[in-house]
């Protein structure tokens, strides 16, 4: 399941500065993406929850550049491990169930 949604640009704007990047800004709000999945790797079972931001490299923030992932929520462990390792990825453990 994908949730395409609003946010507010100036507190985006503020925690992009340290990255250098500015939000993007559709109809004047900053564009999120909330991703949360079940899956399979290896026979290994999880579910994860992600949160993305689209980003800009203009301040105005009227092109979409790229996107910068906010946090991930893995529910498994060695999963979640991996990818903060590894990768340098902003994951966490945790017990996800959806309905």
């Amino acid at each position: 399941t994908v949730l395409h949604c609003d946010a507010d640009p100036e507190f985006w704007a503020l925690a992009l500065a340290p990255e250098r990047l500015f939000p993007f800004r559709r109809g004047g709000h900053a564009h999120v993406m909330i991703s949360a999945t079940s899956l399979a790797w290896m026979k290994m079972p999880f579910r994860e929850l992600v949160v993305v931001l689209f980003t800009s490299e203009r301040p105005d923030g009227e092109t979409c550049d790229g996107a910068f992932f906010v946090e991930a929520v893995n529910s498994s462990r060695l999963l979640a491990w991996s990818e903060r390792v590894f990768f340098k990825t902003p994951y966490l453990h945790g017990n996800l169930t959806y309905s």
